[in-house]
């Protein structure tokens, strides 16, 4: 049975296809509609098989055209049984597609982690702040260890509550400056101890070097208490998702 694998939506205009090969080796090609195309290619199989292969074509084929234009990526292993059923998508799904292209036109993104650089200074600076740990603290010193484990456990558990609710505190301090600067935000998750935001950042065309200005201008202003990763500027892929309507 010989089926479609789905890259993505892209503007009908301005690509050129010759030459780029995705899942299987094979090419790729358009199905169009107005000013709206759907990448595709063809599939003989009812499934694509996860090798590395496979993966590394379809991901290829996605950054060679984002690179080029904003694209809405499928993931991978995405198919349609038919040509047919592949246009009836592009005809669903026409307006909100064409609509978040041109929103996306002309943007990047950064990924920004941050992190607190001494976790031991953060800890610190808890304890400091908040009488109740301080003083469980003290009187634990004061006993052997072995007398006062489910007492230790509940401090660590007063510790990270205090840390949680630090962390929260900051990272909105730390939107509302990135937000100044950006379009839009999505979250990242972080499960390092001094993990305290992550944030896709979407920037309209030219903002790029006013928001790494504004990251340098905190990194300097916040003396060293961040560790700053940032990784840009990049295709806007973290802000190219649709409600996708699938034929019936």
């Amino acid at each position: 049975m010989s089926g479609y694998v789905l890259y993505g939506f892209v503007k009908s205009g301005w690509m050129v296809l010759g030459g780029l090969s995705g899942v299987g080796n094979r090419g790729i090609d358009a199905l169009r509609l107005q000013e709206l195309a759907l990448i595709v290619g063809e599939f003989e199989e009812s499934f694509i098989d996860a090798s590395p292969e496979n993966l590394m074509g379809h991901q290829q084929v996605i950054a060679e055209l984002a690179r080029r234009a904003p694209i809405l990526p499928f993931a991978f292993g995405t198919l349609s049984p038919s040509k047919a059923a592949a246009e009836r998508l592009l005809r669903l799904n026409h307006s909100a597609a064409a609509r978040r292209l041109v929103y996306l036109e002309g943007k990047h993104q950064y990924s920004l982690n941050v992190l607190w650089a001494d976790m031991k200074a953060i800890l610190d600076e808890i304890v400091r702040e908040n009488r109740e740990i301080r003083v469980a603290r003290d009187q634990l010193l004061k006993v052997p260890t072995a007398q006062t484990y489910s007492q230790r456990i509940a401090v660590g558990h007063r510790v990270a509550e205090a840390v949680g609710h630090k962390r929260a505190q900051e990272a909105e301090r730390l939107q509302r400056k990135i937000r100044s600067c950006a379009v839009d935000l999505t979250d990242l998750s972080g499960h390092e101890e001094n993990f305290v935001l992550g944030v896709d950042v979407l920037l309209a065309k030219g903002a790029e070097m006013r928001f790494e200005k504004a990251m340098q201008d905190l990194d300097h202003k916040t003396d060293g208490r961040y560790l700053l990763r940032l990784r840009g500027p990049e295709p806007p892929l973290s802000f190219s998702k649709i409600q996708l309507r699938v034929p019936a």
